[in-house]
Order: C-alpha cells, then structure tokens, then sequence
C-alpha cells in the first residue's frame, strides 16, 4: 500500500529586515512596560518608608 501523498506547501518569501523591525519593536514594547512597572513598585517602595 502507498502512504497518503503529502500536499506541497508554497514556499513563502520572507522580508528578513520586516521581520528584524517587528521583533525589535516587540522588544522596545516589552522593555519600556517593565522599566515602568520597575518605576512604580520603586515609587510605591519609597514612599512606604
């Protein structure tokens, strides 16, 4: 018996710089929320004592 002939996927062209921009922009996103989150437990830190 012959196995199940597997449909051959388009290869995709992938922009490398598109993709390089999105991550680092992800990255930026996620640096600046935990530098402001850091920020406020400090604040809040601080002034309990």
């Amino acid at each position: 018996m012959l196995g199940k002939k597997k449909k051959k996927q388009p290869r995709r062209v992938v922009d490398h710089t598109k993709t390089l921009k999105s991550d680092l922009l992800r990255v930026a996103q996620w640096a600046g929320i935990s530098l402001g989150v850091v920020a406020v437990v400090a604040t809040v830190v601080r002034s309990l004592t």
